[in-house]
């Protein structure tokens, strides 16, 4: 049996998701974060761990942490299907050899590992559960789907309850660019929004907001007995790509002309939520977190 979690390590918690849920964490649980560069918010917990310099991973000796959630990756590689792309080695190999730190000095007795919905195979029917099958279309989903790999073998043989999280595109917080972002900021002003989805192949799809919120609940109400499961953390609904942009130009009460070039690059792909609903009492949707985020652009 596991002792309850008190003590929760962000590894990568500089980063866009990390320094949002390091705040939301850090209301209920004592969060230390790692990272190249000392956060932009004060009274952090905070560790320097380069994930390229094995040098850094010593400050994490004899850190007592109830739970470690990986973020720390590179969002490199969505242009190529190179196996030879620096990609891999930031979240596979440096990824590896921090997970043989943590085995040779016992320093994890729970591990969240935080990957993408880019492991799926694009063809998969919607919506994608969580047993569908994995055939990255780039580079970094490959990387991910590695590095989710490495996840399950580490803590199989180590005997370490763990999960991984997929998650989709992810929008608002205090990230000023994006797809919704600029569509967001062209209906503000009624300028012409454009939209070309030539080779797409995922987008986004959840307010920040709503993914922490989904996180914590995962967290409070797993039963970190299990062994290691996967989860989708999604609103289990579709949303489409170029209608999108329309809800987004509908909520901002716009008469911004919108142009869509043909043919539409892209198949329907969201993904099931049914686990996750059934573990959590989650309840967002699409519109009410484009509605919040709406609010703060």
């Amino acid at each position: 049996m596991n002792s309850p979690i008190k003590h929760i390590l962000l590894v990568g918690g500089t980063g866009y998701i990390g320094r949002h849920l390091a705040v939301d964490l850090g209301q209920t649980y004592d969060v230390w974060i790692t990272g190249r560069h000392e956060p932009p918010f004060p009274d952090s917990r905070f560790l320097a761990l380069d994930l390229e310099s094995r040098e850094t991973f010593k400050v994490l000796e004899q850190q007592p942490f109830d739970l470690i959630i990986f973020l720390a990756a590179s969002v490199c590689g969505l242009d190529s299907t190179s196996l030879a792309h620096p990609v891999f080695d930031i979240n596979a190999v440096r990824y590896r050899e921090l997970l043989q730190f943590m085995a040779d000095q016992g320093l994890c007795s729970r591990l969240l590992y935080v990957s993408s919905m880019t492991v799926y195979a694009h063809w998969n029917a919607s919506p994608v559960p969580e047993s569908a099958h994995t055939l990255p279309l780039h580079s970094y989903g490959q990387s991910k789907l590695m590095a989710e790999t490495l996840t399950r073998f580490f803590c199989v043989r180590n005997a370490i309850p763990g999960m991984i999280v997929r998650l989709p595109g992810i929008f608002g917080g205090d990230r000023q660019s994006g797809y919704l972002y600029n569509i967001a900021r062209a209906c503000m002003k009624d300028e012409p929004v454009n939209i070309d989805s030539s080779g797409l192949g995922f987008w986004e799809a959840m307010e920040m907001e709503d993914l922490c919120r989904a996180l914590l609940l995962v967290i409070e109400t797993y039963d970190w007995n299990k062994g290691i499961e996967v989860l989708n953390i999604s609103y289990g609904e579709e949303i489409d790509f170029i209608e999108a942009a329309f809800t987004t130009k509908r909520l901002c009460r716009s008469i911004s002309p919108v142009t869509v070039k043909k043919p539409v690059g892209y198949r329907p792909f969201y993904m099931d939520n049914a686990r996750l609903k059934a573990l959590t009492n989650f309840q967002g949707t699409f519109e009410s977190g484009l509605e919040r985020f709406l609010e703060g652009v």
